[in-house]
């Protein structure tokens, strides 16, 4: 049986697309839009070229689930629309206009879904991860294999550029800023406080990108790890060049000059809060949690 996933985040909106064999799942093909869900909300709700946009993208998607004679498409949102008051509108306008029904997830099980995919990719016995996408953050803390804390903050890159950033770059003033409410904001989490982890898994394209700016900037070799200290001294860099840093941001990440380096602000907030040395980036997260809780488990 072959199924679709499709992720309706911030930043971007996300599908696979799987062969489901029992209990096991291959994916055999991909598709990815950029959002614009978050710009066009005002007045927390989601206005009309928001809905159109999505309803557009969800029908170019289900195309590709058609070529592949997808039995089912499951789609869930994440902060893109559950922090909005007109969600239970959208859905039906999106039900109305594509036939794919919506799930709008909490931020508890967006955190549930990201332990599930993590799992299929690292070996999750001790330690934390987070999944850093454009309206919220996830953090997770986890031991002996059981998941014993999951926090969902609004804390999302595209959003803290929303909040603090006047131009395309933060100004000094402004990364400051913003780095100093990441750190109030956690400060109400005493239990990820000074976690003293070797490694902090990191879910999401921020993290991925931001290690691949890293590359780019420097000319070093692409790892998926990256030490905290080299991420801070990469932020304060671009945050002092100003315009010359949104060129290159924007050479690199075109659909991430805005929302990126707010994005690699918190992530080392992050990791100066539970004692992080490096950042590693783990390339399953939410989807695959989804496809393996939502449909292969049961």
């Amino acid at each position: 049986m072959n199924c679709a996933v499709i992720d309706i985040g911030s930043n971007t909106i996300r599908m696979i697309v799987c062969a489901i064999d029992g209990r096991k799942a291959r994916i055999i093909d991909n598709a990815r839009e950029q959002s614009i869900l978050l710009d066009c909300v005002y007045d927390r709700s989601l206005s009309k070229h928001g809905i159109l946009f999505l309803c557009d993208t969800l029908t170019e998607m289900k195309k590709l689930c058609e070529k592949y004679s997808c039995e089912k498409i499951y789609a869930f949102a994440t902060s893109s629309l559950r922090n909005i008051d007109n969600g239970k509108y959208v859905r039906e306008q999106v039900k109305e206009n594509t036939g794919i029904d919506i799930d709008i997830i909490s931020g508890e099980r967006e955190a549930l879904y990201d332990y599930d995919g993590l799992r299929f990719v690292k070996d999750a016995q001790n330690g934390a991860a987070l999944d850093l996408g454009g309206g919220s953050c996830q953090l997770l803390r986890y031991s002996g294999g059981i998941l014993r804390e999951r926090t969902s903050l609004s804390i999302g890159s595209l959003r803290m550029y929303h909040a603090f950033v006047a131009d395309n770059i933060p100004t000094p003033q402004e990364a400051d800023a913003l780095y100093k409410y990441i750190l109030e904001t956690l400060g109400k989490y005493p239990e990820y406080r000074g976690l003293n982890l070797d490694v902090i898994y990191a879910m999401g394209g921020t993290a991925r990108c931001a290690i691949r700016l890293y590359e780019k900037l420097y000319g070093i070799p692409y790892t998926e790890k990256i030490s905290a200290y080299k991420l801070k001294k990469m932020y304060i860099k671009l945050v002092g060049e100003g315009q010359k840093s949104a060129d290159t941001v924007g050479k690199v990440f075109p659909d991430r000059i805005n929302s990126l380096i707010p994005g690699i602000i918190t992530l080392c907030a992050i990791c100066e809060y539970v004692n992080a040395d490096d950042v590693e980036e783990a390339k399953c997260g939410v989807r695959e949690g989804y496809l393996m809780r939502e449909i292969i488990r049961r």
